[in-house]
């Protein structure tokens, strides 16, 4: 698993884009760099807000609830983790 910092997070996410937009998978008015800060930027904000409140779960468990719920994800490996011990 990859850990980044937050401007590195933003230039990995628009290395990815950029890699979709070569294989067409992008609208064309799409723009990977502003895709790739607002993305980057939302999911920051929301994992803050919830590490914010003790009695909430982290934003990764409850994106992962939700994929187990729709029967996307099983829950038999960690997705990924915002700390190098794997704990968020």
């Amino acid at each position: 698993m990859r850990h980044t910092r937050w401007p590195d997070g933003i230039s990995l996410f628009e290395d990815l884009l950029v890699e979709a937009e070569e294989h067409g998978e992008l609208l064309p008015h799409a723009v990977p760099a502003e895709i790739a800060r607002l993305v980057v930027g939302a999911w920051t904000g929301v994992q803050l807000g919830t590490e914010a409140r003790p009695e909430s779960p982290g934003l990764s468990e409850v994106i992962a609830r939700r994929l187990q719920d729709d029967g996307i994800y099983d829950g038999s490996r960690v997705l990924w983790s915002a700390h190098p011990d794997g704990t968020g």
